[in-house]
Formats: structure tokens, C-alpha cells, sequence
């Protein structure tokens, strides 16, 4: 409880929103409840293990990061956290710096991922009004490869000329 309170402190203090769980299934509540952009999991919990939450936050594909935050020296610990999704690991203890420097990396992570999905959306609008408007123009539009052949001919050509578009292709 004095880590979690200590953690909440210092991430409060760079201004970052907090929600806080006491065990694993008030975390799994919470996760079912809200949207969270980032997830501190420490793997050994009251209630379950780290590595259960994060298998929940898999299974229904639910969108934030995960930082394991553990006092396990093993190896294996952190590449099962790895190989479970995690964003990142830290040790216990860990330098606060390290920990805000990896909350940082997340943060930024995130906002090129929105902006990457806000651009492949526009594109994918921009394509969509551009094949309609090729398809719906009053003109014969269409293009040729190097040889010379067809490799595509708007709808106009069959009302126009009355062949068929995809004998020309």
C-alpha cells in the first residue's frame, strides 16, 4: 500500500490521471468499466497474479499499455510479462526517473499511434470519394501499363461505347 500511495504521488505530481486498484479483480473491474491508456501491474497481487490481469486485458483485447512493475529478479519473470504484451518492465526498486521516462514513452507511443490511425482513416476516405468519383465521371477514364494493355477503365466505357470494361483489361 506505502509503494502504491508513493507511486500515485509522484505520477500525480506530473499531472497524469490516476485510478488505483487494490487487488487483481478490483483491477479487472476497473478495466471492464473504463478506458485506460496505461496499466502499472505489479505481478504479485493479493488476490491473483500480474501475469492474470494481463492475460484478461489480452483475452478482451483491451486497449491500453501495460508497465510490470516487480520485485522478481528472474529473468523469466520479465519475459513473460514481455511475451504477455507489456510495454514495459521495471525492477523493484526502480529510480523514479526510470518509471516516468517509460510512462513518458508510453504516452508519446500512444498519441503517434492515434495519430496514425487518424491519418490511415482519412486516407482510406480520401480513396473511397476518389473511386467514386473516377467510377461516376462523365468521361472515359483509364489507365495502361507499359505495354500499352489496359489495367483499369471506368464504368463510362460500357454507357459510352457500349463494351464491356473488363474484356478490355
Amino acid at each position: 500500500v506505502r509503494l502504491l500511495n508513493s507511486l500515485c504521488e509522484l505520477l500525480k505530481e506530473t499531472g497524469y490521471k490516476l485510478k488505483t486498484a487494490s487487488s487483481g479483480m478490483k483491477a479487472i473491474e476497473q478495466l471492464s468499466r473504463m478506458k485506460f491508456d496505461l496499466v502499472l501491474l505489479d505481478l504479485k497481487l493479493q488476490d491473483m497474479s500480474g501475469n492474470q490481469v494481463m492475460d484478461f486485458i489480452r483475452d478482451h483485447e483491451i486497449d491500453a499499455h501495460v508497465i510490470v512493475l516487480s520485485g522478481d529478479t528472474a529473468i523469466e519473470a520479465a519475459i513473460g510479462a514481455l511475451e504477455r504484451g507489456a510495454f514495459g518492465y521495471l525492477r523493484k526498486p526502480y529510480a523514479p526517473r526510470e518509471l516516468l521516462k517509460l510512462v513518458d514513452n508510453s504516452r508519446q507511443r500512444r498519441h503517434l499511434e492515434a495519430q496514425n490511425q487518424q491519418i490511415a482513416s482519412r486516407l482510406e476516405r480520401s480513396e473511397k470519394l476518389y473511386r467514386y468519383l473516377v467510377d461516376n465521371s462523365p468521361d472515359i477514364i483509364y489507365t495502361l501499363n507499359q505495354d500499352g494493355m489496359f489495367t483499369f477503365v471506368n464504368k463510362r466505357v460500357t454507357t459510352l461505347l457500349g463494351i464491356d470494361r473488363d474484356s478490355l483489361i
